[in-house]
């Protein structure tokens, strides 16, 4: 999405197809004509995937669009919590590799444990088991169970102080919408994020934390257990830069 506009200075109409649960998020933050893949579509001299277009335009490390937030919602949700913390821990479980990506539900609910936070879950069509384990602390809402589309998600993660999150479509919505991200890592991470620093060329409010022994997500085995659960009381109290976006 970050390249439409670039596209757009360029050529003398650009018309964006994108899913129908995208289409008020996206008609709100592109000075262009967004529709869904079920519209009549308009005359045009060509098409291009969104994926196609960092080639297509040249696009480098160096070069690469990182200004944020470059998407804009409605409003911003009004959320109690000083801080207010947003958590996902795992993804579409359709997705091939959801699994590695994940973390146990066991394991996030640490964060929930003496801190003053107000946590909410990110998590789209949680299971019942997990919201049950977070609800334990009194210190969790579960803002993803009415979400209909990106425009309300949106709306949620706009009011937030800090999101913590895997490797999941919050990640990039958080980066897109300019909130301070903590993103988790896994093993063999999507080539995206790389493995080198802790920050990330695509969102600069986002600090990626790399994998390593002590920060296995995937919970199996004593001592990988035993490891991220260290790693996640440091993630307890949010450090000052990721507070501050800077």
């Amino acid at each position: 999405m970050r390249f439409v506009p670039q596209l757009a200075a360029r050529a003398e109409r650009v018309t964006l197809l994108c899913q129908r649960s995208l289409l008020g998020l996206f008609r709100r933050s592109l000075a262009l004509e967004v529709l869904g893949f079920e519209d009549p579509l308009p005359p045009a001299h060509g098409h291009v995937p969104l994926l196609s277009l960092p080639g297509l335009l040249g696009t480098t490390l160096e070069k690469l669009p990182a200004e944020v937030p470059y998407l804009h919602p409605r409003e911003t949700a009004s959320l109690p919590g000083q801080p207010a913390i947003g958590i996902c821990w795992a993804g579409n479980p359709e997705f091939s590799r959801n699994q590695a990506r994940s973390c146990p539900a066991a394991l996030f609910a640490a964060l929930l444990q003496g801190t003053g936070a107000t946590f909410y879950g990110l998590k789209k069509d949680a299971s019942g088991e997990d919201l049950a384990l977070f609800a334990e602390s009194g210190r969790f809402v579960d803002l993803a169970a009415e979400w209909q589309d990106f425009e309300q998600s949106a709306t949620a993660l706009a009011g937030l102080d800090l999101v913590i999150t895997t490797d999941t479509v919050v990640a990039h919505l958080a980066g897109a919408l300019g909130r301070p991200t903590w993103l988790l890592l896994h093993q063999d991470p999507d080539w995206r994020w790389r493995l080198e620093g802790e920050t990330s060329p695509w969102y600069p409010n986002t600090q990626a934390l790399p994998p390593a022994p002590a920060r296995r997500l995937d919970g199996t085995g004593g001592a990988r257990r035993q490891g991220t659960r260290r790693l996640l009381p440091d993630l307890i109290l949010p450090r000052p830069s990721a507070m501050t976006g800077a």
